[in-house]
């Protein structure tokens, strides 16, 4: 089975289900099925969707047909060496959305491409270049603009490896203070395993029941993600089920929580005295994300500026709690339509309506200048539904409403000149629906 799997024996680690969620508890008792090779039911449904194969040369499949038709939703293969790869069809076309492969080198290589416009062709491509020592990773964007298999590179920069959770960049080394010694007293949820008394960089118990308790809510809100950014879900329980997260309270930096991978361990140091007076919501909201970190990286600015899809899912699956570096925080439509993954699943969080530049329709002749000068207007503009984020959905037009600017020689008058026209805020001013309350 995979190293630092849910359903190990790790000495002197507590109960992994004592005091957990039903819905926490079914998680992990499926997650430990599918570490011991057995079918599991991922979906909750009653019926077994996960299945796994051993080869004879030692490599491990894993593939969940959900509706059970012979059609995988997604399918991963790992080889003895650690070497991984994932494939997603939730639609069940033929054409993937997203690959993902991990060479485990060294150097360790991982490369994740994507079907952004949803039109079944592959057209973004992320790779991850991490040094020897794993201390810092070089991160390359490319895209397929024409989907004909060449990609070109658009941004290449090398990041430190790791990711922060508070308020500011860190002004220390946000490693320091992780414990050296994670054994003995230990709680769990899963895979993720907080080390408790001693001192050391360990959590006190009073912190370890906080995170425990964090770390069930955070499990437990895996069901928001799977309404929300379906694709992302998967990739999660795919994460999880591989990676040991180890949590640490021996951070003394400004931020709150700080995530390190190095291949299927992870660390998240947190700073007792920032967790210390965290509302529960906002621990919840807080392991989820670093949870996320799994799943994928979410390195660089827009990250730092708490304002990137990881963060997004974590405010708005963590109890739409609105803990991170910007504050006030985005709106929860806001947060929902940026955490979300398809045009389908980002409509859900409501819609607006942005007035936007369009081609200008044909022979309207709303431009006038001389006796007998009409002429088609030259810029034009219409009424368009957006995301919340003020993303463009796929598959929507804008309806013209304005003539924005005629051409010379016509310019006299406008029939309809585009002052005074706006949109309107739409359904993004209403609770989305995986928030509680009115």
């Amino acid at each position: 089975m995979l190293d630092g799997g849910a359903g190990e024996d790790d000495g002197g680690t507590e109960d992994d289900l004592s005091g957990l969620s039903p819905a926490t508890q079914r998680y992990v008792r499926e997650q430990e099925k599918e570490l011991r090779g057995e079918p599991a039911d991922r979906n909750g449904d009653g019926r077994p969707d996960t299945f796994t194969e051993r080869l004879p040369n030692g490599i491990m499949r894993v593939w969940t047909d959900e509706n059970l038709n012979g059609q995988p939703e997604s399918f991963s293969e790992t080889a003895p060496n650690g070497d991984y790869r994932e494939e997603y069809d939730l639609n069940e076309d033929g054409n993937l959305e997203l690959v993902h492969t991990v060479t485990v080198g060294p150097p360790r290589v991982e490369v994740t491409t994507q079907d952004t416009n949803e039109n079944g062709k592959l057209d973004t491509r992320d790779t991850s270049v991490f040094s020897t020592d794993e201390e810092t990773v070089r991160i390359i964007k490319e895209t397929d603009a024409d989907e004909d298999g060449n990609f070109t590179v658009v941004s290449e920069e090398v990041v430190p490896n790791g990711a922060e959770l508070g308020t500011a960049p860190p002004s220390c080394d946000p490693a320091a203070g992780f414990p050296t010694d994670v054994s003995g007293k230990r709680m769990k949820v899963g895979n993720i395993i907080i080390p408790y008394g001693g001192g050391g960089g360990r959590c006190s118990e009073d912190e370890a029941i906080k995170l425990k308790a964090a770390a069930d809510c955070a499990t437990e809100s895996l069901d928001c993600l799977m309404r929300t950014n379906k694709l992302l879900k998967k990739r999660v329980d795919e994460a999880l089920k591989r990676t040991k997260i180890t949590m640490g309270c021996g951070g003394t930096c400004k931020p709150t929580g700080f995530f390190k991978s190095k291949g299927d361990n992870a660390t998240v140091n947190w700073n007792s005295s920032k967790i210390k007076d965290l509302q529960q919501t906002d621990m919840c909201s807080a392991v989820l994300h670093e949870t996320l970190h799994t799943a994928f990286e979410s390195l660089g600015k827009s990250h730092d500026d708490g304002i990137d899809q990881l963060y997004s899912c974590g405010r708005y699956c963590g109890r739409c709690s609105g803990y991170g570096p910007v504050q006030p925080p985005p709106s929860k439509n806001v947060d929902c339509a940026r955490c979300a993954g398809t045009s389908a699943e980002k409509r859900a969080c409501g819609t607006q309506e942005k007035l936007v530049a369009m081609t200008c329709p044909k022979a309207n002749l709303l431009c006038h200048g001389t006796l007998g000068t009409n002429a088609n207007c030259k810029e034009c503009k219409g009424l368009e539904d957006r995301a919340c984020d003020g993303s463009k959905l796929l598959g929507t037009t804008p309806n013209f409403r304005c003539c924005e600017k005629c051409p010379p020689g016509a310019d006299r008058m406008n029939d309809k000149p585009c002052t005074g026209i706006t949109g309107s805020p739409g359904t993004c001013g209403q609770k989305p629906p995986q928030c509680p309350g009115g």
